[in-house]
C-alpha cells in the first residue's frame, strides 16, 4: 500500500472532483475503489467509470477507508 499511496490518494482527489456534487464518506469511496455496491451507489451507475470502479480491489478495504477519509477531509 505505501508503494500506491501517493496513487490512490490522486485517484480519490479526482474521483471526489468529478463527483462533487455528491456527498461520500469514507467507506462510500471505498467501497466505489473496492467495487462493492450498495443501494446509495450501485453497480450500474458507478461501475460504469471505469477509472475507479474495482481498480484498488487488491489492497485493504480499511485502509481505502481511512485513506478515502483523510482526502474528503483535505478536499473540503
Amino acid at each position: 500500500l505505501l508503494d500506491w499511496e501517493s496513487q490512490i490518494r490522486a485517484d480519490i482527489r479526482g474521483f471526489l472532483a468529478n463527483r462533487s456534487d455528491e456527498k461520500f464518506s469514507g467507506r462510500a469511496v471505498a467501497r466505489i475503489l473496492h467495487g462493492i455496491g450498495s443501494p446509495c451507489y450501485p453497480a450500474q451507475i458507478y461501475g460504469k467509470d471505469r477509472r475507479y470502479w474495482r481498480k484498488y480491489i487488491r489492497f485493504d478495504f480499511n485502509q481505502l477507508i481511512r485513506l478515502a477519509t483523510q482526502e474528503i477531509i483535505h478536499f473540503k
